[in-house]
């Protein structure tokens, strides 16, 4: 299969930045890189038990979204949304294969599926939710978006951890020369000390 332009950009864009790269949320098969599974095996059971959900879902290994230079499963289930023979299909992502689904690609362990993998995206299907399809998708845009705002504010907890911890051993020598010397009935404020000004405020 012949590579998309959008896709080689991507496959460049990995190349030469040394990151991984995100997974399409929406894309045409071409559009991902073509990639065998190296060395990880699917269970035929599992590939089995999405093609009874639904024949248009697909497992997909995207070696771009891994570091550079770096081995390890990327696994996606996708879900064909238009039928353009092969290549030209349109695919959406249903669910990236990690030890947690919870968490956005990237946040969470990658894995191989099994089934496990089909029991987590069994537990996300949409039809086993009550409402109509747009409440369900509300819902379910919220339930991302609480996640990733959990995991992005628990990253920024543990980078500040050290300086929170030096802030705590600064502080004791650390002290607000006015209000200490507020404190101590040693305050005087420059304005009092300028005869004929009237003074406003807490103090006056």
């Amino acid at each position: 299969m012949i590579l998309s332009p959008r896709g080689n950009f991507r496959r460049v864009r990995w190349e030469t930045s040394g990151e991984a790269e995100l997974p399409y949320t929406t894309c045409l098969r071409c559009d991902i890189i073509e990639a065998t599974w190296e060395l990880w095996t699917i269970p035929a059971e599992v590939i089995a038990a999405f093609k009874a959900e639904d024949p248009g879902f697909e497992i997909i290994f995207d070696p771009l979204c891994r570091e550079p230079g770096t081995n390890g499963p990327a696994f996606f289930l996708y879900k064909k949304t238009i039928d353009r023979c092969g290549p030209m299909d349109a695919i959406e992502l249903e669910l990236p294969c990690q030890v947690d689904c919870d968490y956005a690609w990237g946040y969470s362990t990658p894995a191989i599926p099994d089934m496990r993998f089909f029991e987590a995206w069994k537990a996300r299907d949409n039809a086993r939710l009550p409402g109509t399809p747009e409440e369900i998708d509300r819902q379910r845009m919220r339930e991302k978006y609480e996640r990733a705002c959990a995991v992005m504010a628990q990253k920024e907890a543990e980078r500040m951890e050290p300086f929170y911890a030096i802030d705590e051993e600064l502080a004791p020598y650390v002290v607000n020369r006015r209000t200490l010397q507020h404190n101590t009935g040693k305050y005087r404020r420059d304005s009092e000390a300028r005869p004929g000004r009237k003074v406003y405020g807490q103090f006056g």
